[in-house]
């Protein structure tokens, strides 16, 4: 009979231990689950956000998905407001007024484009290093690149403003000691560069000039420019364009303003 009692208080401890451990084992699977529908929330809420602005659920806009070269998914985003014709047989217009791409495939976007009635970019915003912060700006006038703000130290301003010509690179200030105000010149004649003035005081005006073509090459390699339309941030956002079935940076947009080319874009 003891024998008996021992085996059925074991049986007793077994069976407890083994409601334990499946009752911890229930408890980590069930933990497990809700971190990833966590993350997966995020992540939802993430890829949803649009650079495009507040344009869900407004009737007189209306957004198209587009898989672009390379992706699975849609990666291109454009956005179009609708003109509606008057009278009953009014034909309905579509004007492209913003175009989204996410360039590494990441399920974020992380370009974005506005234009103007005429179908011209107006302005550009990049997240260059893919942090999801914005940290290039760019500024078009009659779809032509006027204006490039850089932030290079990641504060979320600009450091670095490039100015354009007709397209071409002509000037570039830089802010080097990060108190918002230019203190690094540098002039561009024909795109090449031929002067850079500093300021090493800090005070507002020229203390110091390099004039020497033997000299600029290297002082302007040192300081990280790049007389690239992309100003040398690391983002081909030539080859996203393309991808979109837009202009490069320094173009002028899209084809017409309804944004042809959306063939090109989705093969």
């Amino acid at each position: 009979m003891v024998a008996k009692a021992n085996v059925a208080g074991l049986l007793v401890l077994i069976a407890g231990a083994s409601a334990m451990f499946a009752g911890a084992c229930g408890g980590r699977q069930k933990a497990k689950q809700e971190r990833e529908h966590t993350i997966k929330e995020a992540l939802k809420e993430k890829e949803e956000q649009s650079l495009c602005g507040d344009w869900k659920g407004n009737p007189d806009m209306e957004a198209e998905e587009i898989i672009g070269m390379g992706s699975a998914v849609p990666n291109i985003r454009r956005v179009y407001q609708i003109y509606q014709g008057l009278g009953d047989g009014g034909a309905q217009r579509k004007i492209l007024v913003c175009r989204e791409i996410d360039t590494n495939l990441d399920g974020v976007k992380d370009i974005v484009r506005t234009y103007n009635q005429n179908g011209d970019p107006t302005l550009e915003k990049v997240d260059t290093n893919y942090d999801g912060k914005i940290d290039v700006w760019r500024s078009f006038v009659n779809g032509q690149l006027v204006e490039e703000q850089i932030d290079r130290n990641g504060d979320g301003k600009p450091d670095e403003w490039r100015i354009y010509e007709d397209g071409v690179l002509a000037f570039v200030h830089k802010d080097r000691n990060g108190d918002g105000k230019p203190d690094e010149w540098q002039f561009f004649n024909n795109g090449k560069l031929e002067r850079i003035g500093f300021d090493d005081s800090f005070e507002g005006r020229v203390t110091r000039w390099i004039r020497n073509e033997e000299e600029l090459p290297s002082v302007a390699s040192s300081q990280g420019t790049d007389q690239q339309a992309d100003g040398g941030t690391g983002m081909d956002v030539s080859a996203a364009d393309a991808a979109a079935g837009d202009g490069g940076p320094a173009s002028t947009g899209p084809t017409d303003a309804g944004g042809k080319g959306q063939q090109a874009a989705a093969s």
